[in-house]
């Protein structure tokens, strides 16, 4: 058996992590646990994701105050 590829390593990362069951499954678990909001790192969410939060009733806050390379998504509920 051939070893995977870096590329196609990270590939199936982004695909997964970039996606709506990734951050569902962030909000679930953060739900669960009593919370309120979360902060998600920029790297996992695309602009094009957040008006499907507005829509379903997600307040959403994108912050750069955080002096990375990508914005912090502050997602509340």
């Amino acid at each position: 058996m051939a070893l995977t590829s870096a590329a196609s390593t990270k590939s199936t990362t982004d695909t997964a992590t970039g996606s709506f069951t990734y951050i569902n499954g962030l909000l679930s678990a953060a739900a669960g646990n009593g919370l309120y909001s979360i902060h998600i790192d920029g790297q996992y969410v695309l602009d094009s994701m957040t008006g499907s939060f507005i829509t379903q009733g997600y307040r959403v806050t994108k912050k750069y105050t955080d002096m990375g390379t990508y914005p912090t998504y502050m997602i509340n509920w």
